[in-house]
């Protein structure tokens, strides 16, 4: 029997990139799953729909929208196995001209949305002993130029995860930071588009791979206590 069979875990950022892709291999696994995206028609085509799979198009920048979706877990549910933290934006720019409105976006989404979603469902987190999952990136370890704002929302995050880490060992919560590389996803296209480039998906890390080792981190990470895992392609000089 799979370990992910009837575990019950929720993904944001599940229309896209690794986090669609983790999704389609969870819901082979038999898990139940909540996901969180903004256009579902793509991946209702490629999952079968049942009572398995719940989609929830929530806006994230938008609190109240957030909260009806808690709502919504806690009555269908007395306990949640994973909650993967998968979506995320960048704008590139120096912090000369870059507007401090496109920083306010990023902390929004990159290191807020987390934060909030993980305070209000820990509760059920820790009826399992189960696990929260921050998608970070390497941009979150060493940044570089016109990278400034989406690296200090990745930074945040990483302190989020490391501090919460610390918080919920005694309740045999696993938290488990994914740094990744440059992955050939619809955010790289638009970051190889703002460096003047083209985007060829071949030349980055692909996906489907990619999930398949996080889900593989996911399963020892309850015993073994993972906790940090960096995944770079060979050449590391893209942006994730």
């Amino acid at each position: 029997m799979s370990y992910y069979r009837n575990k019950i875990i929720i993904i944001t950022g599940a229309t896209s990139g690794v986090g669609k892709s983790i999704a389609k291999m969870l819901q082979k696994e038999g898990a139940r799953l909540f996901l969180i995206g903004r256009n579902f028609d793509s991946l209702k085509k490629e999952l079968p729909t049942d009572q398995q799979v719940g989609f929830y198009a929530v806006n994230l920048s938008d609190d109240a929208e957030i909260n009806k979706f808690v709502n919504q877990v806690n009555s269908s549910c007395d306990k949640i196995d994973i909650l993967i933290h998968s979506a995320g934006v960048i704008d590139m720019g120096s912090i000369e001209s870059l507007p401090v409105e496109k920083l306010d976006e990023q902390y929004r989404i990159n290191t807020r949305v987390p934060y909030l979603l993980t305070q209000k469902l820990l509760p059920l987190i820790k009826k399992t002993k189960g696990q929260v999952v921050f998608f970070n990136s390497t941009a979150g370890l060493q940044t570089r130029e016109y990278m400034g704002t989406y690296s200090a929302s990745k930074f945040a995050l990483k302190a989020i995860a490391d501090s919460l880490r610390l918080e919920v060992r005694r309740d045999g919560v696993n938290v488990l930071s994914v740094f990744l590389g440059a992955t050939a996803t619809p955010m790289q296209e638009k970051v190889q588009d703002a460096m003047g480039k083209v985007f060829h998906a071949e030349n980055f890390m692909n996906p489907d791979e990619m999930a398949e080792r996080i889900i593989l981190v996911m399963q020892s990470g309850e015993t073994a206590g993972v906790t940090d895992v960096t995944i770079k392609d060979h050449i590391a000089v893209h942006i994730s």
